[in-house]
């Protein structure tokens, strides 16, 4: 059955998968996606967990916040609005796409980091994660900062 055949710390859901908005583009890309074994599991429902449930009864609940950074540890990224085009930005948050921009083209950071979407910086879609959540729900931009090194 789903779950065997991994240990306990390999078996869960990612987070950054789990959230309401477009929750069911991981499970079109991967055949794999309904086994908590898999790497990317986005768990049975979107919000399933309680702590994407915990960020989205705090962000419900407090209209003042203008920016999100989110924080992951893999690799040495920055990436906002992860699953949709560029051109779809503006569609979905009017304004936000220009900060994104901003914020690339005038940010101090190291030399080594990459920055975009997440097909431009780890050549993945990405469904149901914290950024595109955020910035389509309430038209505010949120980032995601990965800290570490990848490959």
């Amino acid at each position: 059955g789903q779950g065997e055949g991994c240990s306990a710390q390999e078996t869960g859901v990612d987070l950054n998968r789990n959230y309401g908005v477009d929750w069911g583009l991981t499970a079109e890309m991967y055949q794999s996606a309904s086994d908590p074994c898999f790497e990317f599991y986005p768990g049975k429902t979107a919000f399933s967990e309680p702590e994407s449930r915990a960020v989205r009864d705090f962000m419900a609940s407090h209209n003042d916040v203008k920016f999100v950074i989110n924080f992951i540890q893999t690799a040495t990224v920055l990436y906002g609005l992860l699953t949709v085009l560029e051109e779809d930005i503006e569609k979905r948050a009017p304004g936000v796409l220009p900060i994104f921009k901003d914020i690339v083209a005038n940010a101090n950071f190291p030399p080594d980091l990459v920055s975009g979407n997440a097909y431009d910086t780890i050549q993945q879609k990405v469904g149901g994660d914290t950024d595109d959540y955020i910035t389509a729900t309430y038209g505010i931009p949120s980032v995601t900062s990965e800290i570490g090194y990848g490959n």
